[in-house]
């Protein structure tokens, strides 16, 4: 996802239609649609109702549209910030780490990381802010980060990565009855109701390494941030991809987490992303302390 691809997609939404949008951003309506057929693509969703002679929203694109509007309102917010600074990154002593949010869908890393950081580095202020992916790299590219997190390496000619590990991606389910095992097949994935992972196409391109899942169509259903949402949405059978340490848990929801079976480990990579020429001792050392306490 392009953040381009979004504000065409909220030009459509103001403006009434992909010709009205096209001419209101100074592009071509061909480069309008092309955009949010990307979209489409990347989301298995439709968001343009072509069968008039302007193309405009469907159902579906109005509410993704407004839920673009939250993200595109952070990243001018940041835009904004940056503009207000005159101090660099961060304050001397402080590191600026943006990651992942990923709310109920489990922890990313071992619950005292910060605390256990805190405590060997008395001298550097760690700042953590979870914000969605797209963010985190604006937030690098605009300068407003030291680093970020992403489960993608960054597309960007200006930023950089290092490898952390990686983490294994579980299914979280509430218990069936007296289930007992402790995997669930692709299979059983494609039969259920499927939400919308923390990232889709990481999560797709991990899954698609087993033979198993090859050339398989998974549809996913959408599900609103926020425990209640996601603990009602698997009480009713639902099923969610994330990791270990649900916070669904924490707040008496009964949720159980699964590996996925195949023949291949699934797990998302993670990497820990910078600006390039911009290494420090700093970078290095939340690296180093990031790398150590990768949740297994």
């Amino acid at each position: 996802m392009q953040l381009s691809q979004l504000e065409y997609l909220q030009a459509v939404a103001n403006h009434g239609g992909v010709r009205k949008a096209a001419r209101a951003v100074h592009v071509s309506p061909q480069a309008v649609s092309s955009a949010i057929k990307k979209l489409e693509s990347e989301y298995q969703i439709v968001l343009l109702d072509r069968s008039a002679g302007e193309a405009v929203l469907s159902p579906a694109g109005r509410e993704f549209a407004r839920r673009a509007r939250v993200i595109l309102a952070q990243v001018d917010d940041l835009k904004k910030y940056a503009q207000s600074r005159d101090d660099g990154v961060s304050p001397d002593g402080h590191f600026r780490l943006y990651a992942p949010c990923l709310h109920g869908r489990g922890r990313l890393f071992a619950e005292n990381w910060y605390d256990s950081f805190e405590s060997s580095h008395p001298q550097i202020h760690l700042d953590v802010w979870h914000q969605p992916t797209a963010t985190c790299f604006e937030s690098l590219v605009l300068g407003i980060s030291d680093a970020a997190i992403s489960f993608e390496e960054p597309r960007d000619s200006v930023l950089s990565s290092k490898y952390l590990g990686e983490k294994e991606l579980k299914v979280l389910s509430c218990p069936a009855g007296h289930q007992s095992v402790d995997a669930m097949t692709i299979r059983e994935l494609l039969g259920g109701r499927l939400a919308v992972p923390i990232n889709l196409s990481p999560c797709l391109n991990a899954i698609n390494q087993c033979p198993e899942a090859q050339l398989v169509n998974f549809r996913f259903r959408d599900v609103e941030y926020g425990n209640r949402a996601q603990a009602e949405f698997l009480q009713a059978g639902g099923l969610i991809l994330g990791f270990s340490g649900s916070s669904l848990a924490s707040d008496g929801s009964e949720v159980s987490e699964y590996s996925i079976e195949g023949s291949h480990d699934v797990a998302l990579p993670i990497y820990f992303c910078y600006r390039q020429n911009a290494w420090t001792d700093r970078h290095q050392t939340v690296f180093l302390h990031l790398l150590r306490h990768l949740a297994s």
